[in-house]
């Protein structure tokens, strides 16, 4: 399977989780956002299939306050 018939098959299936949810999903929305809130630094990465090296890994942060999360590598957005 080709990297692009991958990530249109991840938007299909997240759609119909989401369509499943429905309303039942907001009760929870305030909960799963606490759960996230707060700063996480990354130990181990993978990107386009391989492993991310841990030097690159251990300078990458993400950042989750109120509705805005940011992420930055080496202090650079």
């Amino acid at each position: 399977m080709t990297n692009r018939s991958r990530h249109g098959l991840l938007c299909i299936l997240t759609m119909i989780a989401s369509a499943r949810g429905g309303a039942q999903a907001a009760p929870n929305t305030e909960q799963e956002m606490e759960r996230v809130r707060g700063t996480f630094s990354l130990i181990a990465g993978v990107a386009d299939g391989a492993a991310m090296p841990s030097l690159m890994a251990s300078g990458m942060k993400r950042v989750a306050e109120g509705n805005v999360t940011t992420i930055t590598m080496t202090g650079m957005l």
